[in-house]
């Protein structure tokens, strides 16, 4: 519809699949006009591949795997400004002292702990445990082999548990794992 000129038909799909953009744009970060801001990258990009959608997948599904694309992206270009800001745009503020009992305090420590993971595994652990999302749908978004997807996992989560292993974080995760 789209492609034969149709001129509501985007923006129905906009309507249609909006919010479930932006809360995958969640997941790249917590600011809420940098999640606008890759929503609407999200939706350019399509715009402009629909002619390449398929149509062999649910159209969320390829909708899923261009916001992937877009988030990773964010994080790249992020880190070549890291010297300018300390963890998203200015719009972060640190916990003290997450206490149990608080999922906002525990969403927002794992923020942390996952920005200090290389931007490769951070998107496989927020895939794995925020979008909670299969190997084989990993795979499938990394354009990889579900062995490949397995072993980046693996390496991902090696990664994680050794940096939740050193003292400034342990004192901060030990309320949520006791």
């Amino acid at each position: 519809m789209v492609l034969a000129g149709e001129p509501d038909a985007f923006s129905r799909l906009v309507e249609r699949h909006g919010e479930a953009v932006a809360r995958q744009m969640r997941n790249f970060s917590p600011n809420p006009a940098v999640i606008d801001e890759l929503t609407h990258d999200v939706f350019v990009e399509a715009y402009l591949n629909l002619a390449n959608y398929r149509k062999d997948a649910p159209f969320r599904h390829w909708m899923a795997r261009i916001a992937t694309i877009t988030g990773y992206r964010h994080w790249k270009s992020r880190d070549r400004r890291k010297n300018q800001f300390a963890f998203d745009e200015g719009q972060y503020r640190p916990l003290e002292k997450p206490t149990p009992g608080n999922p906002e305090a525990a969403g927002e420590l794992l923020f942390e702990l996952f920005a200090e993971l290389p931007d490769s595994d951070r998107l496989i652990m927020t895939l794995m445990y925020i979008d909670k999302i299969g190997q084989k749908e990993i795979a499938r978004r990394l354009n990889c082999s579900k062995t490949a997807a397995a072993v980046r996992i693996h390496r991902a989560k090696q990664r994680l548990k050794k940096l939740g292993r050193e003292e400034r974080w342990r004192r901060r995760v030990q309320w949520m794992i006791s």
